[in-house]
């Protein structure tokens, strides 16, 4: 098997095209634009060289089964020894299962797979970890390094057993196509930036002896590591308003650009946030970022609920790429800017002239076009 890899989907009688250049595909944008949904949908999808049962998919909630013990959900009240994840029939089925208790069985059966996943809670947290089957049902328990004390997986930190259940699912050789619905759920950011290194370590020609094909989906910027140009034909981004995902391909001639190159070196988080984002602001530095952050504030805007992000661009000369690149990418950007960038060139102003929103104000104030408005203000602007 080599890439890239071509698949279509059917969403709501809309075909989605993706295409898988390398082992790790990531899904960005913001909630309700679908990609939870294309997930499901990739799980049931036919991969080369590979049967179904090795495609495994792991839900956003995970730990969700838990809940009945860690939160008060009807009348009844559950005792810590009631809890296990289930009989030798649930075992059988654990590759199925969408949540973590497939993962603690994968491991009740390889003992490779648990040795990795204890090592790593040992250094990261301090934990020892015990899988036991009683009474033909399997139990987890944990404990403290310093201590002898057993406690129930039931009374562990969500955060770790989102953790556990991942690792365990990346460590499974078994698994050849890995599909992560939110894999930063309960996680700090840290231990977010932790998760993804394992995952790229995992991450490649599933053919290979211990990788995989990962995809997954994430509302967290920490899970972006967008370093350089070749890694954003690696993200597809999902928009809410009904329209298919972007995907650049690696051959298109914007990844040539230079000032997108130096644009991608110099990513910040603010930029990361506006992959999820509809209308990004860009304003040129910061202390245009907290006048906004204070008027957005002030007067209760919630732009950010509105789909409105706030980009520092570090000067008026980055507009031009930074408005051509969210535009790739789906989005359609707003510009706040000084009243220089409209008198010193026109790089800023041609952004927008054969925008159909600029034509209707150009005639409505009696030009021609934008550029004849523009022409004609200059003019009265130097005579002035």
């Amino acid at each position: 098997m080599t890439y890239p890899i071509e698949k279509e989907i059917e969403i709501n009688k809309e075909i989605i095209r993706l295409t898988f250049y390398s082992g790790l595909t990531i899904l960005i944008g913001p909630n309700g634009s679908g990609k939870t949904r294309v997930l499901k949908k990739l799980k049931k999808c036919s991969f080369d060289d590979i049967d179904v049962s090795q495609i495994r998919y792991l839900s956003s909630n995970r730990i969700g089964d838990l809940e009945q013990y860690r939160s008060k959900i009807n009348q009844y009240d559950y005792e810590n020894s009631d809890y296990n994840l289930g009989d030798k029939a649930t075992g059988r089925v654990k590759h199925q299962i969408e949540i973590a208790k497939g993962d603690f069985f994968v491991m009740a059966d390889r003992k490779d797979v648990f040795i990795k996943v204890s090592e790593r809670l040992s250094v990261l947290f301090n934990r020892n970890m015990f899988i036991r089957w009683d009474s033909g049902q399997l139990k987890v328990f944990f404990s403290k390094k310093d201590s002898d004390e057993e406690y129930s997986v039931k009374l562990e930190a969500s955060g770790l057993l989102n953790l556990v259940s991942i690792l365990a699912a990346l460590y499974d050789d078994e698994i050849k196509v890995l599909l992560i619905d939110e894999p930063e759920v309960s996680l700090h950011p840290q231990l977010q930036r932790f998760v993804l290194n394992e995952i790229k370590k995992v991450a490649g020609d599933y053919n290979e002896q211990g990788k995989k094909l990962i995809v997954m989906a994430t509302h967290s910027t920490e899970m972006i590591a967008i370093n350089k140009v070749n890694d954003l034909p690696n993200y597809v981004f999902f928009l809410d308003d009904g329209s298919a995902p972007k995907q650049i391909e690696p051959s298109d001639d914007v990844l040539k650009n230079k000032k997108l190159k130096e644009l991608i070196i110099r990513m910040s988080q603010s930029y990361k946030s506006a992959f999820f984002s509809k209308r990004p602001l860009l304003v040129e530095g910061i202390s245009d970022l907290i006048l906004c952050n204070y008027f957005d504030n002030k007067y209760e805007l919630n732009l950010g609920v509105a789909g409105t992000q706030i980009v520092p661009v570090e000067g008026k000369g980055q507009f031009p790429v930074t408005v051509k690149f969210m535009e790739l990418i789906g989005k359609k950007p707003i510009i706040l800017t000084d009243l220089d960038s409209f008198v010193d060139d026109n790089e800023v102003i041609n952004l927008f002239v054969n925008g159909d929103i600029a034509k209707k104000c150009a005639i409505e104030k009696g030009h021609r076009d934008l550029q004849q408005f523009v022409r004609v203000l200059k003019n009265d602007l130097y005579q002035l």
